[in-house]
């Protein structure tokens, strides 16, 4: 039961860390789109967003919760380590995924002038991508707990 709770206040940690950081996640995505079309994607229109969609808030707290489960049982330094290999594994999926976007938006455009391609804050789908990275670091995290659980089940037997 203790398992539980825990895991599910590290589940509303992740919600409310969700709802902090969303504008800074869509201005990463805006900045990779940039950067990595040497400024030809340009966004117009103010970005106004309320409130982040169901998704992109489930998916970080199941995230947060997944990640004490799998790595409660690590000392500090093998803790510390997963850590920074499952923020590694987020974003670089994010940029993959952006890059790969940006491309393909580059590669279709017919009608923008010059190739610069202008668009509205909200033609990208933002919560697609964090969706995405954050679903990779899951089943990484996954991975980790089930081969801990194996190694466990191997020195009892």
């Amino acid at each position: 039961m203790v398992v539980t709770f825990s895991a599910m206040g590290f589940f509303l940690t992740g919600v409310i860390l969700a709802l902090l950081m969303e504008t800074a996640y869509r201005r990463l995505i805006r900045f990779l789109f940039a950067f990595f079309t040497g400024d030809r994607i340009q966004f117009f229109c103010k970005d106004f967003h309320l409130f982040p969609k169901v998704g992109f808030i489930l998916s970080f707290g199941s995230l947060a919760a997944i990640m004490y489960i799998s790595l409660k049982h690590l000392s500090f330094t093998q803790w510390l380590k997963q850590l920074i290999i499952t923020v590694s594994i987020f974003l670089l999926t994010t940029a993959l995924v952006t890059y790969t976007a940006s491309k393909i938006l580059i590669i279709e455009c017919t009608a923008c002038d010059d190739r610069i391609i202008k668009l509205n804050s909200k033609q990208v789908s933002y919560d697609q991508y964090f969706v995405t990275s954050t679903v990779l670091c899951i089943i990484y995290l996954l991975i980790i707990f089930l081969l801990h659980r194996r190694s466990l089940l191997t020195k009892s037997s």
